[in-house]
């Protein structure tokens, strides 16, 4: 069966993303899975005991908010719902998943660093050798 990956940060356009991936997933008889990438954060070394939240329990914290997500999507549709939770470089850990037809969200670059270097989203386009839909953040998904 054909699959379309959605690529989450679960903020509002990833959400369109997402609501719009179900349309056609449901329209086309397709698998959705909804992926996150993660990155550890990087600490300076300091003086005083931090608590850093290990790989483990980031990936953890993460499947356990896609799972919500997925099962909320089978409760209402008919289609199947996979997700993964992984570490890597985003534009990376995109192009590794085998996929039919990736569904992203896009914002409009609101902070200095988006404009200077660009969205996940831009940098991802920019890797393609393939066709890709986009959602806008306030894109209101009704019918196909």
């Amino acid at each position: 069966m054909k699959t379309i990956l959605v690529p989450t940060d679960f903020s509002k356009s990833a959400n369109n993303a997402t609501d719009y991936a179900v349309k056609l997933a449901e329209e086309f008889n397709m698998n959705l899975l909804l992926l996150h990438i993660f990155h550890v954060p990087i600490v300076p070394p300091l003086d005083i005991p931090v608590n850093i939240n290990t790989i483990e329990d980031i990936q953890k914290e993460k499947e356990d908010a896609l799972k919500r997500k997925a099962t909320a999507i089978k409760n209402n549709h008919k289609i199947t719902v996979n997700y993964l939770a992984k570490m890597s470089f985003a534009v990376d850990g995109i192009l590794d998943e085998k996929a039919d037809l990736i569904v992203m969200g896009m914002q409009g670059a609101t902070h200095l660093s988006d404009v200077l270097m660009g969205s996940i989203t831009t940098r991802f386009c920019e890797n393609l050798k393939f066709l890709y839909s986009l959602s806008q953040k306030n894109q209101n998904i009704k019918n196909l």
